[in-house]
């Protein structure tokens, strides 16, 4: 992990946080899926990725 940093001067682990704009269909998928999961949004798009 540190000679990734080295290299990059980045983290593995950082996050950022970015705007997005979905559609309320898109998010409202989203929420029912959280509900099933238990997960939060962000997890869930992650794991999607």
């Amino acid at each position: 992990m540190l000679e990734y940093f080295d290299k990059t001067r980045k983290l593995p682990f950082q996050r950022k946080r970015i705007d997005l704009t979905l559609s309320i269909e898109t998010i409202n998928k989203l929420k029912k899926l959280k509900k099933e999961t238990g997960k939060p949004i962000s997890q869930i798009i992650k794991e999607r990725i």
